[in-house]
């Protein structure tokens, strides 16, 4: 029988499962030639293009992130102009499906460049770092020049001003954005959009405070407002006259004289709107229609259950504590509170807890079992609890419990936080999937066990001790972050599905079976910022691992590594003191050793990485001193020379920064794939670029960033090199450090200056920037 393949499923069934899969799976997927378009498809179906001049980092960082939950929310990629240019010579833009600028220009460079490319793509255009610099006259005539271009422009972001002039002849061109945020509300700007005729706008934000009397303007297809409203003591009417098919509203509501509750703004006439986030929900007349509000001002729960009943989402910081007691709507799905409102929810109820054996109470069991329970609505799927950051309570009755008429079997999202004591929380509600518990004390996590369906498990700041407890078969991604524990030895048997394991800020002082259990089944690793000084010779790490860090502890050599580890971070340790030669795993694709002390004359070459040859990232920062080092265990008298051919050509980011290296010897001509390469803090790097007239290009066509110190070069040799720079046809920036020694005394200012390539449109640009620090 032949074997079924994704590839032999129909494409839209193809297309939906991408769209389910983890941003990480399918940035490996691209890599596979069968399922590429379907891999482009989703990860550029969104693009924004940002300002070059925002985008410079100080330095080059290789970031380690372990877990699933940063895949799952996937975010628009972030591109450049330069690198939109690329999406577009390499076809990739053909996927796009959503396009945002935010500067108009570039849509004007990009039209002038290649004229049809993105007219069949959704565009939303941001004009506020355009009209910081563009007043007047220019403006309308930018206008004149923008609107023909054919493109399906149906969202315009950050407007600082609306009036005639602009909108005038525009009209037509205005009058089909679905979406509008206008800055800046002036008369003029007032009386323009009451005679604005927007057909087709369904989002309008205002960032301006608007007059309660002008709100009856707002065009009338609006189903989604953000605005800041404002009364005077002289209008009388309440009554906010927004449009009736609002269905989204953000709202600060504002008096002159000061909020009077006795005169609650009416929102009840709209019979449409369905979610509110304001100020307080006592400034209002609530319809019946809600059903997401949001505050973050004191709750009145009276008041909502009585306007809202048909309630599913409440996100309210505080309750006000009614006189008598009542309960929560009971179609509430969602609830974020804090302490205050647990306690008023406490109930005094019979609870009938199993004992071991699952033998029920006897009669006198349960007559002495009555206890203060909390009664949630029984269909919460999702509850966060929060203590006060500052004033640290304990809690002294349950919390859940499995009576009939307080079991929550629907609760699947669970996060609780900032609880000095909390030994009485009761059961955990069998059907979680996702449990965080952040900065509480007294917690029993025994039961976890008895959680079939837990995935995600988060414990920060708790101060557990030892982690011996059973974990669950269905367990994915477990978190024990800054809980200082010595030991971390949780019975994984059954754990066949935990791939992600974070155990992040603890006080492991050694690797050993008995000090730390690793589930076979992890994938991803994480065991930075611990007190880890040695590993056992018989500790191994998970066969499958394919990205581990040890940042941050106090390891001189490293353990032999899985065969297939693909990412891989030691930096800040004390490695390279005992003389040893590293083997790294050939399967290794980003490798972060920065600020060890590996010595020697050669000190790279005992990294034997050419037995990488898929390795692309590459953070050798500080490589030769290290700041908490003794003095007497670390020789700096040796001259550091560094051979580029001991590092392999699929490089395309490489730091040696503050390596010291006198001599750099080779030509990165080697690395025909790098696009950045931090070089400061070496005297050699004036080597490499003899600067001679006639000479070609010293590095390969893919680099674009470069970070360089100006003192190691002859002013005149150093210009040449700039302009070479800027000649390189995916140059972005040239990070140049510059140094000042201050009062003749040991105090150096680091000073980077930017140069940046001359995009297209845009002027050639110089600026400083200071990165502090005292040597």
């Amino acid at each position: 029988m032949t074997k079924l393949t994704l590839l032999d499923l129909p494409p839209e069934i193809i297309t939906a499962i991408f769209q389910q899969l983890p941003f990480g799976s399918v940035r490996d997927l691209e890599r596979v030639p069968q399922l590429r378009p379907y891999a482009l498809k989703e990860l550029y179906k969104v693009v924004k293009v940002h300002l070059t001049e925002k985008r410079v980092p100080a330095e080059i960082s290789v970031l380690f992130r372990v877990g699933h939950e940063h895949d799952v929310h996937r975010r628009p990629i972030s591109v450049n102009f330069n690198q939109l240019v690329a999406l577009i010579r390499d076809k990739r833009a053909s996927f796009i499906r959503h396009i945002s600028f935010e500067d108009p220009r570039a849509l004007l460079n990009i039209h002038d460049m290649y004229p049809s490319v993105l007219s069949n793509v959704l565009t939303m255009v941001s004009f506020e770092l355009f009209l910081m610099y563009t007043r007047g006259h220019d403006f309308v005539w930018f206008f004149q020049e923008f609107k023909k271009l054919s493109y399906d422009i149906t969202e315009a972001d950050s407007f600082r001003y609306f009036n005639p002039a602009v909108y005038g002849d525009n009209s037509g061109w205005f009058n089909k954005f679905e979406s509008l945020t206008i800055n800046e509300l002036s008369s003029d700007a007032i009386n323009t959009i009451t005679q604005a005729e927007f057909t087709s706008l369904t989002t309008l934000r205002c960032n301006a405070p608007v007059d309660v009397r002008f709100v009856k303007y707002f065009p009338r297809t609006v189903t989604l407002l953000k605005c800041v409203v404002c009364r005077s003591e002289t209008v009388l009417s309440s009554r906010l006259a927004f449009p009736k098919k609002l269905r989204s509203l953000e709202i600060r509501y504002v008096v002159v004289s000061g909020l009077d509750n006795d005169f609650p703004a009416e929102l009840n006439h709209l019979r449409n709107l369905e979610l509110l986030k304001c100020d307080s929900a006592s400034f209002y007349k609530l319809p019946k229609s809600l059903l997401t509000i949001n505050t973050f001002l004191p709750l009145n729960i009276e008041q909502v259950m009585a306007q809202c009943p048909a309630l599913e989402v409440m996100n309210c910081r505080e309750f006000d504590v009614p006189d008598e007691l009542c309960e929560l709507p009971h179609g509430l799905r969602k609830l974020q509170m804090n302490s205050r409102g647990l306690d008023y929810l406490v109930k005094l109820e019979l609870g009938v807890t199993l004992l071991s054996g699952d033998r029920p109470l006897s009669k006198r069991q349960k007559t002495e079992s009555r206890t203060k329970v909390v009664k949630f609505p029984k269909g919460l799927q999702s509850l966060v609890i929060a203590g006060n950051l500052h004033v640290y309570k304990t809690l002294d009755y349950e919390i859940f419990s499995n009576c009939p008429g307080t079991v929550l079997d629907c609760l699947t999202d669970l996060k609780i936080q900032w609880y000095w004591n909390c030994q009485k929380l009761g059961l955990w509600p069998k059907f979680l999937k996702r449990l965080s518990v952040l900065d509480c004390k007294g917690v029993d996590f025994g039961g976890l066990q008895e959680l079939t369906s837990l995935m995600y498990l988060t414990i920060e700041g708790t101060q557990v001790g030892t982690f011996n407890v059973k974990l669950p078969p269905s367990l994915v991604q477990l978190e024990m972050r800054d809980n200082l524990m010595p030991k971390f030895t949780a019975d994984s048997t059954d754990a066949t599905s935990l791939y992600y394991l974070v155990l992040k800020g603890n006080k492991f002082t050694e690797l050993n079976d008995a000090v730390v259990h690793i589930p076979p089944s992890a994938r991803e690793l994480d065991l930075s910022h611990n007190e880890i000084s040695s590993i056992s010779p018989s500790f191994r790490f998970p066969p499958g691992l394919l990205q581990l860090s040890l940042l941050h502890n106090e390891l001189s050599v490293l353990p032999e590594l899985p065969a297939g580890l693909e990412k891989f971070s030691a930096a800040v340790n004390r490695l390279g003191r005992k003389g040893q030669v590293f083997n790294f795993p050939s399967s290794l694709e980003e490798l972060d050793l920065h600020s060890n002390v590996i010595q020697g004359g050669y000190p790279f070459s005992r990294l034997s990485l050419l037995s990488c040859p898929r390795l692309r990232k590459l953070d050798l920062g500080n490589g030769n001193w290290n700041n908490d080092s003794d003095e007497d265990e670390v020789d700096l008298s040796q001259q550091v020379k560094i051979e580029l051919c001991h590092f392999p050509k699929s490089l395309t980011s490489l730091s040696i920064r503050g390596c010291n290296a006198a001599k750099i010897n080779g030509s990165l001509l080697r690395f025909p794939h790098l696009e950045e390469i931090d070089m400061r803090e070496n005297e050699g790097v004036a080597g490499l670029f003899p600067i001679r007239d006639g000479h070609g290009s010293y590095f390969g066509d893919a680099i674009k960033l470069v970070w360089i110190t100006k003192r190691y070069f002859e002013p005149d040799k150093f210009d040449k090199f700039v302009g070479m720079m800027k000649k390189m046809p995916n140059f972005e920036c040239l990070v140049v450090a510059e140094q000042e020694v201050v009062d003749s005394g040991n105090i150096t200012h680091k000073w980077l200056r930017s140069i940046r390539a001359p995009s297209v449109g845009w002027s050639d640009k110089e600026y400083w920037s200071k990165s502090a620090v005292v040597q």
